[in-house]
């Protein structure tokens, strides 16, 4: 199935995967300044959005896809076109589902918490739109 991806979703892929915590600091940076930068062209935006609304929908044992696809989204709204935030916007009601997000791996520690403190982060920023720039 990745061989039908672009260059571009298989960099969303990559950015929001289950590796726990994979890149991080100037290399994870890295990786969504590129697909923010891409996002600026509207066809591309439409692919990396497509793929992270994927991510939105991933079962709850895949957690950590649901939460870096939060952790994109927002970087995107801080580092994209007029266009990126109005998308994100208009998907407000899906970011707000996952402020219920609930997931306790098998040792019973809680890994939904991440994804719903993180949803309910971009919900507020999403609400006040003048944090958004």
């Amino acid at each position: 199935l990745l061989r039908n991806k672009t260059k571009l979703e298989l960099s969303v892929l990559g950015a929001t995967s289950e590796v726990p915590w994979g890149p991080t600091g100037a290399a994870m940076a890295g990786k969504f300044c590129g697909i923010a930068e891409a996002s600026y062209d509207a066809e591309k935006f439409r692919q990396a959005w497509g793929v992270i609304l994927q991510r939105f929908e991933c079962e709850p044992p895949q957690w950590r896809r649901v939460y870096k696809a939060l952790l994109l989204t927002e970087h995107l709204l801080k580092n994209s076109g007029q266009h990126v935030v109005q998308t994100i916007l208009d998907a407000s009601g899906v970011i707000e589902g996952l402020k219920q997000f609930k997931y306790l791996d098998e040792m019973n520690k809680d890994h939904g918490i991440n994804v719903s403190n993180r949803a309910k982060e971009l919900s507020l920023l999403l609400a006040d739109p003048d944090r958004i720039r």
